[in-house]
């Protein structure tokens, strides 16, 4: 066994028989063609050195991940195995770079990806990266752009998985299902939002439902796997998970299909990117249990989040910390955040270690890139990315303030504020937004007064420009950069 683990982190046994298909649902397959398709890969698979095995995972179809990703975890308890867990979206020339960064041993894909195959061995040379694992154990490479955009892959052991699917289940345990975490997930398998849905539901014992998130309204929304007559759930009690990111939410809000269908949910975990004070007033007026949540793939996801009762009640912010997670702020101070936990990734590859390999006393201490401030019943607010500040005139301009001041406004569907440069004042502040209807669209003048009461002047927009829609990833969450250069090639 590898160093590190221990059996009952084994996704392949946990007591299920071959033909159990009572857990996982809405995969391209039965649970028997799941199992012969591990048993192909374990005799595809020959190790042809002494370096831990490193296998690049990167299929198109997400029951072949969850297959690919059984079968990693339940040779990872065996032998060193460093998997990477890779998007089958990236560029050619993309996924190019990493193969060079990463020299995997194979890569598994399937008919749909670029390779067009099953398991494709590799040739690998001298890896880019990993100088910092530990060659005894098992890793989990999950892919981050990080706030510059570069790719690269957040290193996790299968331990601090384990600790962010345990800290989730002691702070969730009176909202799930007598301990059992459900999950519909509509979010990728390879980003830690999906992962971390699919590992909650099988480390617990809970049912793990795979489904599209429905971009038009739709006549029938997906049956959930834990109602049904047969389930082991509660007859008539909400129960379950679901993941969205704020653009998601706010379609499905336009849809009164769906608010009904999204009622049928005991939390609704809602983060990726910072939620608009609009879109949680009217998540509030609908009775929605939402649980706004702060975390990063450093983490393997939740850092903190707001319980649903208290989101209900009118509270702010993203909550309180998890069990496994320790905020080192000054309460009612904006500060940078620093936190301690037994989830956080051991480094980055291609990149450096982000943590000490030995445990430290006191913990270690990480530092985010993101402000937040405490209060004093301990909830934390996040006030945006550090990197992201706006500094016009000597004064600090975050923009996420602006954003949510405008979309208070009413006027507007959408917005991205940057930071342009200026000879004058350093940074201009500059916002593009999406109009909520085709009707008037207010003039400079008219924006100050309509932000006059909400943002001081300094902060105000002094560049507006109106387009159809503004690009953001498939989490919700924008490329500040890329906008702010689009803006600089428009003037």
């Amino acid at each position: 066994m590898g160093a590190g683990a221990r059996p009952e982190w084994d996704l392949w046994g946990l007591g299920r028989s071959r033909c159990d298909d009572h857990w996982l649902h809405g995969l391209d397959g039965s649970a028997e063609e799941l199992w012969r398709s591990l048993e192909s890969l374990a005799e595809a698979f020959r190790p042809n050195s002494d370096d831990p095995q490193r296998i690049l995972l990167i299929p198109k179809s997400p029951g072949v991940l969850i297959r690919g990703l059984i079968w990693a975890n339940y040779w990872a308890q065996r032998s060193p195995l460093w998997l990477f867990l890779g998007n089958p979206d990236w560029a050619i020339a993309e996924q190019k770079i990493l193969l060079d960064h990463i020299c995997p041993h194979q890569v598994w894909g399937d008919r749909h990806n670029p390779w067009d195959g099953t398991v494709l061995p590799q040739s690998p040379g001298r890896p880019n990266g990993g100088d910092f694992l530990d060659p005894s154990r098992s890793y989990v490479g999950i892919s981050t752009g990080g706030s510059s955009g570069t790719l690269r892959f957040a290193m996790h052991s299968w331990e601090s998985l384990w600790s962010a699917v345990t800290g989730f289940r002691e702070y969730f345990d009176p909202e799930s299902d007598h301990g059992r975490i459900h999950s519909f997930c509509t979010l990728p398998l390879f980003h830690v939002s999906g992962l971390m849905q699919f590992l909650r539901s099988a480390w617990s014992g809970g049912q793990f439902q795979l489904g599209c998130y429905p971009k038009a309204p739709a006549p029938i929304y997906p049956a959930l796997a834990w109602s049904r007559p047969d389930a082991l759930a509660s007859p008539g009690v909400p129960q379950g998970f679901i993941s969205l990111v704020p653009t998601q939410l706010a379609r499905l809000l336009d849809q009164p299909q769906a608010i009904a269908w999204l009622r049928q949910f005991r939390v609704i975990l809602v983060g990726g990117a910072p939620a608009w004070p609009d879109l949680l007033a009217r998540s509030r007026q609908a009775r929605l249990p939402l649980a706004p949540t702060y975390g990063m793939t450093e983490t393997a996801a939740q850092v903190a989040t707001l319980k649903p009762d208290a989101f209900l009640k009118g509270q702010a912010g993203v909550g309180r910390p998890l069990p496994h997670v320790t905020l080192h702020l000054t309460p009612q101070t904006a500060e940078p955040i620093r936190l301690s936990t037994s989830a956080l990734a051991v480094g980055y590859w291609p990149g450096s270690a982000i943590a000490p390999d030995l445990p430290s006393h006191p913990p270690f201490q990480w530092m985010t890139g993101d402000l937040g401030r405490l209060d004093e019943a301990g909830y934390l607010s996040i006030l945006g990315r550090r990197d992201d500040t706006i500094l016009s005139g000597g004064e600090n301009v975050m923009p996420q303030e602006v954003e949510a001041a405008i979309l208070a406004t009413g006027w507007a569907a959408d917005v991205c504020v940057v930071g342009l440069p200026d000879p004058e004042w350093g940074q201009r502040v500059a916002a593009l937004w999406v109009p909520r209807t085709d009707d008037e669209v207010p003039s400079l003048e008219q924006w100050q007064g309509l932000l006059g009461d909400r943002l001081s002047r300094y902060k105000h927009p002094k560049i507006w420009r109106v387009v159809p829609r503004i690009p953001r990833n498939n989490r919700g969450k924008l490329n500040r950069a890329a906008i702010a250069q689009w803006f600089q090639a428009g003037q």
